[in-house]
């Protein structure tokens, strides 16, 4: 008989992100051997997935969906085992439960949040470390960190890498055309580089845009493609700069794979989807060193003072005069395989 395994699944009734990535990777665990049930607010789902059953509530609002993660009587009570992709559990939950954490910038950078985020995300964080069986982290650094700060839950963590999308994900995406109405059709001949980035601050896209600008890429005809969600008014007006806004997976990665690479210098990340996606179609890397990009790409060219524009086109110019075709990077640590395969060790050892 099937283990039945209950994921919060709340992101999937909006566009995906991060979290939402991850969350959809885990729905398509090989379902041989569990059965998987995903939780969200309502009916209204943004993104594919592989759930075996997907439970809707009814609620559109933002104070209910906040009560529903808390108190909801799934999340709290129906299920033996619940896996929350992000560091959350509903209170007074005395069954098995795993949480995932991919950053903690909230406490390395407080200043990027309102004190009342910070009260409400701490707590709530601590309540879950106390209260999981086990964690994952999706980064040695993201690990580390989570030691220095709460040192007691050192025994609890796991880590876990993302991965790419499965096989037959993939072939699906390498097979995919844009319609003809898509936004993709304003760039199809056109030379370009992503810089795949919500507007958030810490992504640092002010240095990354006026860099670009005055690179010897844009100097060769290249323009520089924003895509993600703009939930902060970000606006730029420049003519080598496209702002395509948030595109769906199919679209998103079909961007990716018709480009010459990614340029990507935030100042925080928990682990960098946008390097695997990049990965994944063997393009250009332009990214910031990071602690956790340096774990996802060994001995790679990497921008160390990323604060500035002036020093992001000295690097951008440096990587033009070396830019590469033939490129392949080492995957291994990020297949579905692979990620499949660590999670349903840590789901065996809830199960016994």
């Amino acid at each position: 008989m099937k283990k039945k395994v209950a994921f919060n699944a709340y992101t999937i009734n909006k566009p995906v992100t991060g979290v939402g990535r991850y969350t959809q990777m885990l729905s398509y665990l090989d379902d041989k051997k569990i059965y998987k049930v995903g939780l969200c607010f309502n009916k209204f789902h943004c993104w594919d997935n592989g759930f075996n059953e997907v439970l809707s509530s009814n609620i559109y609002s933002k104070i209910p969906k906040l009560f529903w993660n808390y108190f909801s009587k799934d999340l709290r009570n129906k299920f033996e085992f619940l896996h929350s992709p992000f560091p959350s559990l509903p209170l007074f939950r005395s069954k098995k439960s795993i949480i995932t954490i991919h950053d903690l910038i909230f406490l390395t950078n407080p200043e990027w949040y309102s004190r009342s985020e910070l009260i409400f995300i701490k707590n709530s964080l601590k309540y879950a470390l106390k209260n999981s069986n086990y964690i994952i982290c999706v980064s040695e650094s993201t690990k580390n960190q989570l030691i220095y700060h709460f040192p007691k839950v050192e025994n609890k963590i796991k880590v876990i890498y993302n991965c790419f999308p499965p096989d037959f994900k993939i072939e699906s995406i390498k097979n995919y055309l844009p319609e003809k109405s898509s936004r993709l059709q304003s760039i199809k001949n056109l030379k370009y580089l992503v810089c795949p980035s919500n507007r958030h601050p810490r992504k640092n896209l002010e240095n990354t845009i006026n860099g670009f600008i005055n690179s010897k890429f844009k100097k060769a005809g290249y323009k520089l493609i924003l895509t993600g969600l703009n939930e902060n008014n970000f606006s730029t007006r420049h003519k080598f700069i496209i702002d395509l806004g948030y595109l769906s997976d199919q679209d998103y990665f079909f961007l990716i794979k018709n480009s010459n690479g990614i340029v990507y210098f935030p100042y925080k990340e928990g682990f960098g989807l946008p390097i695997l996606d990049a990965m994944m179609f063997d393009k250009n890397i332009y990214v910031s060193k990071l602690p956790v990009f340096s774990e996802i790409l060994s001995n790679h060219s990497m921008l160390e003072e990323f604060d500035n524009q002036h020093s992001i086109s000295d690097y951008l110019d440096e990587m033009y005069i070396k830019y590469e075709n033939d490129i392949s990077y080492d995957k291994k640590n990020f297949s579905f395989k692979n990620f499949q395969k660590r999670h349903f060790e840590l789901y065996n050892k809830i199960f016994r």
